[in-house]
């Protein structure tokens, strides 16, 4: 497969392969040996390919350890390249990017490469992801030992003392945006999210099989169910809530432009053959 995508790269992804980047990302031990593989190989199309197999865990954490067979030559280099590659591409899955750096912050060869890897988690990951990221790396605190566990501490200690310098600037009404602008803003992102659902459903198998109807008020739903057999049966259906939470990278907001940058050149730099 590796082979072949780098033989079609650019008219290929591993998005055709379905049944294959199902079975990677349900055995373990193939989704770290593939993530690091292709990592360490750099070409677009295999660590493209690896962030596919990763989304295809819709929603759901997942931890990828990185496999030290593959990762051959444990030096400062490699092991920071491989670091930047996860960020990269995990950036928006910042726990399963965490869980890589982690990873190999256990086989790190000496002091340099474990520092540099812990300022890594630090900025982007928890400087941008004080949620998930932040609360993954605390629980996994505990669980390491001597300097890893040392070096985990440093960055937790780091992003607690960075948002406390935060909360210590006070509030300049020249930085906030006004009321109309706000509003603005939120029209926009909802119209955005409308357009985005909507071309999204276009590609739903399931919505094509189904009815639909839209409720605009009520607390259930009533439905008429014919079984073939006798009269048609009613069926009320209760209206809960329900909602999603979505969390922003600090840095959109701040600095949009060199938060891409900076991602763009973790994606873009190979090592010279």
């Amino acid at each position: 497969m590796e082979e072949f995508l780098l033989q079609h790269a650019g008219t290929l992804t591993i998005k055709i392969f379905d049944s294959v980047a199902r079975e990677i990302l349900t055995n373990r031990t193939l989704l770290s040996k593939i993530t690091t593989r292709w990592f360490l190989n750099g070409a677009r199309v295999l660590c493209e390919s690896v962030h596919d197999i990763g989304g295809r865990s819709h929603g759901g954490i997942l931890l990828i350890d990185v496999d030290a067979a593959e990762l051959t030559t444990k030096d400062f280099t490699h092991m920071v390249f491989l670091a930047r590659k996860a960020i990269g591409y995990f950036f928006l899955e910042p726990v399963t990017a965490a869980s890589i750096l982690i990873s190999l912050m256990r086989m790190s060869p000496d002091d340099k490469t474990l520092e540099q890897l812990g300022q890594l988690l630090f900025n982007p990951l928890l400087v941008n992801y004080t949620g998930s990221a932040q609360e993954y790396v605390e629980a996994q605190a505990p669980q390491e030992t001597g300097k890893v566990k040392e070096t985990l501490d440093r960055a937790l200690g780091a992003i607690a003392a960075y948002l406390e310098t935060l909360r210590g600037v006070p509030a300049l009404a020249a930085l906030h945006p006004g009321q109309a602008h706000r509003e603005a803003y939120r029209r926009y992102m909802s119209e955005s999210s409308a357009a985005s659902m909507k071309e999204a459903e276009k590609h739903s198998v399931f919505l094509n099989l189904v009815s639909r109807s839209t409720l605009l008020y009520g607390r259930k739903s009533i439905n008429y169910i014919h079984s073939g057999e006798g009269p048609r049966r009613r069926m009320e259906i209760p209206l809960t809530s329900h909602s999603i939470q979505m969390e922003i990278p600090r840095m959109e907001n701040l600095d949009e432009h060199g938060l891409n940058y900076m991602l763009r050149v973790f994606r873009a730099e190979r090592f010279r053959t």
